[in-house]
Order: structure tokens, then sequence, then C-alpha cells
């Protein structure tokens, strides 16, 4: 069923039809935010052009808003640069793998001297087990659990 909404309107009734006010629809005239045909609003255009600028704000605020929590998040030390994680990770992890890879040059004379295996696999252990630790040190802290 069509209806008969008129397809133009004069800038007050269509400050009406918008539930703005005239001097706003004014504005928006000025700002050429409404579509205008021979000095009257084209209502069907006018309200999707307004729509879509709407639409484009509330896009525009919700990207600020996102850009200052992130902002206030880094400042009070709740989000760090992935850069900085990536290269502690990998600095940490480099470390870990050299150490781990000396633990043969380490170990080799003072297993040498032993005879049982249960020695050896135990001087192994405690050489990995000291490079782990180190791995630890170097990281510090466990983060502290929020819900506690």
């Amino acid at each position: 069923m069509a209806t008969n909404k008129p397809r133009l309107l004069s800038l007050r009734k269509y400050a009406e039809h918008a539930g703005l006010s005239y001097p706003r629809i004014q504005a928006l005239k000025n700002e050429g935010r409404l579509v205008l045909e021979d000095g009257k609003v084209d209502v069907q255009a006018s309200d999707e052009k307004r729509a879509e600028f709407d639409q484009h704000r509330a896009d525009k605020d919700y990207w600020l808003a996102q850009k200052y929590r992130a902002e206030y998040e880094e400042k009070i030390g709740l989000l760090i640069s992935r850069l900085a994680v990536e290269r502690e990770s990998f600095d940490l992890v480099r470390a870990a793998r050299d150490r781990l890879q000396r633990v043969g040059l380490r170990v080799a004379d003072p297993v040498l001297a032993m005879d049982e295996k249960a020695e050896v696999v135990a001087k192994i252990d405690e050489e990995i087990d000291l490079a782990l630790e180190d791995l630890v040190a170097r990281f510090g802290r466990a983060p502290e659990d929020e819900d506690e």
C-alpha cells in the first residue's frame, strides 16, 4: 500500500517532518546537508543524506573514543606497545636458547667423570633447571591476578 508522502517540502515543513527546529534546518541547508530541488527539500534524499552523515559522525565518535581509551590504558599501564612485547619476548627466548645450547659444554667434563646414568641425568636436569630459572628471573614475577 503506497503512502502519499510529499516528495518535496518547504524548509518549515521539513523541519516539522524531521523533528528539528527551523533554524537547525536552515543551518543544514547552509552546510549542504539537504538535497534541494527548486528551493524545496527533497524529503527522501535529504533524510538519507542526514542519516549517512549521522552514521559517519557516530562512527567518528566511536573511533575517537577508542583512541582516547587506548591512550588512557597505555598511560595507566594496562596497555603496552606490541613492538615492545615482541622485542622483549624475542630477547627472552634467545637468551633461553643460548643458555640451553651451552648445557652440553657446561656438563661435559663433570659427566665424563660419572659412572651412573642417574648421576648424568641429574646433572643435565640441574643445568636445564638453572637455565629455566634464569629465564624466569629475567622475565620477572608473574602478573597479579585481578580476581584475587
